[in-house]
């Protein structure tokens, strides 16, 4: 280890890159290479690196050590990398086949640093190549761009290593979208993908629609993020029909979209038969009608346990429905009401079903009584 060390102080001084302190630390508290821990910790917004954030020289100093070392995790959030740290990260997936999974959210890799880390996972496709380890890939609020997120949806067309990628935030366009809905098609090893927020101009949904098709006919995609798309009602239907078809998906994000009670309505009767596990419906609109015919859902529904219906305009008629539905679901536990409009009466329905059901467990709420009158509180944590 006192090598490797070394190294990493000579490679520093060459580049006249800093010294990263925390990573040296993890150096020389590992007596052989075998006793380096699984992860390594070099977080932007950590106590030790909060004001000396990572920067593309420090990690082409850095990346020569990491790839002898037998590391599974690398956390480099919220940093200041750039595409030169991109391409050394993308040497780092070729040559360590420990790695399973690299964190670089909200840094300042853009496109030709998206493009390198798309050759690296690609690299098994080439002739005498060994496929990279890599089975996580986030990079959430890097400004990677259309051409940049195209550069990795043809990647996983040949990668069959990766599990999760998170593209949240990263300026993506409706071409580069349906380029992840068309992959998918023939992808069979992703589970997690989140494209939260994407630049999305067209009033067709084209986005959506693709999304619909593809789930018809994938069976290993098991969590969905399409928060912030624009989707409204019709589109809301589609999704709906087509999951019907679609017994994998477990986990789907619809929050911050434009979806009303018709929205709703449709998410409603997808619950009924459908095996999907959490449903975040934060930030739309379903108001009553949406709220009652989820809770008619629930009163059935077997699979569901986690539910957002925070901030939808949901108000007393649709909350003391829930209330009700939630003595006889004997699956969710984990409900979120805040931001919709309680009065006495439906935080009485809430405070009685709350007493009656035994599997709920985070609620976030607190119904409190004042002269004979029922009111609901945020829970202290």
């Amino acid at each position: 280890m006192n090598e490797l060390k070394q190294s990493y102080e000579r490679k520093c001084q060459e580049l006249e890159a800093e010294i990263v302190l925390p990573f040296l630390n993890i150096l020389d508290s590992c007596a052989s290479i075998s006793d380096c821990p699984a992860v390594v910790p070099l977080n932007g917004n950590s106590k030790e690196l909060f004001n000396s954030r990572l920067t593309d020289l420090q990690i082409l100093a850095m990346v020569d050590t990491l790839i002898q070392l037998p590391i599974e995790v690398l956390e480099l959030s919220w940093n200041k990398l750039g595409d030169s740290a991109a391409s050394a990260l993308a040497r780092l997936i070729e040559s360590n086949h420990t790695l399973r999974s690299l964190d670089v959210r909200h840094n300042h890799i853009g496109l030709y640093g998206a493009e390198a880390l798309a050759r690296s996972l690609a690299a098994a496709h080439e002739e005498g190549r060994t496929s990279p380890s890599l089975e996580a890939l986030r990079l959430a609020g890097n400004p990677i761009g259309n051409r940049g997120a195209l550069h990795l949806a043809q990647a996983l067309q040949v990668n069959e290593q990766m599990r999760e990628l998170d593209l949240d935030n990263c300026e993506l366009e409706t071409e580069s979208v349906i380029a992840f809905s068309t992959m998918l098609l023939s992808n069979t090893t992703l589970a997690s993908l989140s494209l939260s927020n994407p630049r999305l101009f067209s009033l067709q949904e084209e986005t959506v629609m693709h999304f619909a098709a593809m789930l018809t006919t994938n069976t290993s995609l098991v969590r969905l993020d399409l928060s912030k798309h624009a989707m409204r009602d019709e589109a809301c239907r589609t999704l709906c029909a087509h999951l019907q078809r679609n017994a994998s998906l477990q986990s789907l994000s619809l929050r911050c979209n434009r979806l009303t009670m018709e929205g709703g309505i449709a998410l409603g009767g997808l619950l009924c038969t459908s095996p999907i596990v959490e449903l975040n419906l934060s930030a739309n609109r379903i108001a009553d009608p949406g709220a009652v015919a989820i809770a008619r859902s629930l009163a059935s529904n077997t699979s569901l346990l986690t539910l957002d219906l925070s901030y939808n305009g949901i108000g007393p008629q649709g909350l003391t429905e829930i209330a009700h539905a939630l003595r006889a679901n004997e699956a969710l536990t984990t409900l979120r009401l805040w931001g919709n409009r309680f009065d006495s009466s439906a935080a009485g329905a809430l405070g009685k079903a709350i007493e009656e059901n035994q599997v709920l467990t985070e609620i976030g709420r607190v119904v409190y009584y004042v002269d004979g009158v029922a009111h609901v509180a945020i829970r202290n944590a």
